[in-house]
């Protein structure tokens, strides 16, 4: 028992120096990270795993280690001066976290945030008429998801040469009511 824990000790003892050089490599890597900002847009479904399939832009802000994101989809036919009924739905989402780079290509950003998407159907037979001589249909929600949303997402960033100070950017995200990705720019502050 003695010998197990003198065995344990020195192992440990052994892995100081490389637990010493990994934390000042994660902090260069941190502070090189989180000295830029950028902007990006994404596209994807929200309510996909609920049974809905609303397609929503988002745009999302980063800068510093903080992520932000938001996304709207008004109904189709809100406008519409047809008489009919439309099957339309709409969505909101936005999202915050905090961006972890793990590599110079990957950083993972757990997120939080809420989700909220409808389907139903857009009237054209209630018309409101706006001040500006407009049409404004009714929206009549038949079905509605909306809550905390909390997941993950994956950036790739990709430096294009080492004399630019802009990267491109890959993103994925996946959360419990969303899933999209996009592309935006990091500007660094090297």
């Amino acid at each position: 028992m003695m010998m197990k824990r003198l065995i344990c000790y020195f192992i440990l003892c052994l892995m100081l120096p490389l637990s010493l050089d990994a934390q000042s490599y994660l902090k260069r890597l941190f502070t090189g990270m989180h000295s830029s900002g950028g902007l990006g847009i994404n596209v994807g479904v929200v309510g996909r795993s609920q049974g809905f399939n609303e397609i929503t832009p988002a745009i999302s802000i980063f800068g510093w280690g903080v992520y932000l994101d938001c996304g709207l989809s008004q109904p189709a036919h809100q406008d519409d001066t047809r008489w009919d009924v439309w099957e339309t739905s709409k969505s909101d989402l936005f999202h915050i976290g905090y961006q972890m780079p793990i590599a110079k290509w990957l950083m993972i950003t757990p997120l939080v945030g809420y989700a909220y998407v409808e389907e139903g159907y857009t009237n054209g037979y209630s018309k409101r008429f706006t001040k500006d001589g407009g049409v404004k249909n009714d929206f009549c929600p038949l079905r509605r998801v909306s809550g905390f949303d909390y997941g993950c997402q994956v950036s790739f960033p990709i430096r294009v040469d080492n004399e630019s100070l802009i990267d491109i950017v890959i993103m994925g995200t996946y959360t419990k009511f969303c899933w999209y990705g996009g592309v935006g720019i990091i500007v660094r502050a090297d």
